[in-house]
């Protein structure tokens, strides 16, 4: 049986599916200015012809799409536009940091996504010098995109996995 999205409106917005809509509320709450479908990418390399990541976070210099089912075709299009816009920033161990693409899943837990298209958990938090919202792969330190602050184990304010709960949106079934 397949689930249907279910067409949502956010301050005069209307988004793809609840999820989205969620999404963006967190991100509206958070202070995070953001672009809805801004950024799309075509030619025979994509599984459709395109492919257009959700959302674009600016602050944060990071895609994020949101998909409840990480499926083959998300996997393939995500690790293409990866590749195509030059966002690996990857470090030797194969771990983003920060993070410049991600997944949101639609009870709003962050995933980083990997060049292959695969994803592993993703942490947000602040840089405690400048404030700067990241996600990161590991609870490590790393240094800032926007200021350049490192400050070891130290760097990271607070780590939520969850962009609902930290926003303070209510996740599906009043979580």
């Amino acid at each position: 049986m397949e689930i249907k999205p279910k067409i949502t409106y956010f301050m005069g917005e209307r988004y793809r599916s609840m999820a989205e809509a969620k999404t963006a509320e967190s991100l509206h709450r958070l202070g995070l200015a953001y672009d809805y479908e801004a950024a799309a990418a075509r030619g025979p390399q994509y599984i459709g012809g395109q492919f257009t990541p959700d959302f674009f976070v600016p602050e944060m210099n990071m895609f994020m799409e949101v998909a409840g089912v990480w499926d083959e075709r998300h996997r393939l299009n995500s690790a293409q536009f990866i590749r195509d816009m030059s966002l690996d920033g990857w470090t030797g161990d194969g771990c983003p940091c920060p993070a410049r693409f991600a997944r949101v899943d639609g009870d709003g837990y962050v995933w980083a996504v990997f060049p292959d298209g695969w994803t592993d958990h993703a942490y947000l938090s602040r840089c405690t010098e400048c404030g700067r919202l990241i996600a990161v792969s590991e609870s490590q330190g790393w240094a800032c995109p926007l200021c350049g602050a490192y400050d070891g184990d130290r760097y990271l304010a607070f780590m939520e996995r969850n962009l609902f709960d930290l926003a303070g949106v209510k996740r599906y079934g009043g979580r």
